[in-house]
């Protein structure tokens, strides 16, 4: 189920943010809040799941987001936890 309107977010969830010109690629991100403006600020968010940025806010251009499947949930946990692992 897509969600639209942003202000229905969680803090803490993790959703996957898709640009209205590409709806089958998108981005990670866990929502933090909104700022002053309604934007949308990410605790930490990542487009390969390789490559992860904290505190930014959602670049403009996405339009919708969704919860994670049960795996996708497991692939972001999995790939945060390699990227800042004290190894």
């Amino acid at each position: 189920m897509l969600i639209y309107d942003f202000t229905r977010l969680e803090p803490g969830g993790l959703y996957l943010f898709f640009p209205a010109a590409a709806p089958s690629g998108g981005l990670w991100g866990i929502f933090e809040r909104h700022d002053r403006r309604g934007g949308v600020l990410l605790a930490v968010c990542s487009s390969d799941l390789r490559g992860f940025e904290l505190w930014s806010p959602l670049p403009s251009g996405y339009t919708s987001c969704r919860p994670p499947s049960q795996e996708e949930l497991g692939l972001f946990t999995r790939g945060l936890n390699l990227r800042f692992s004290c190894d």
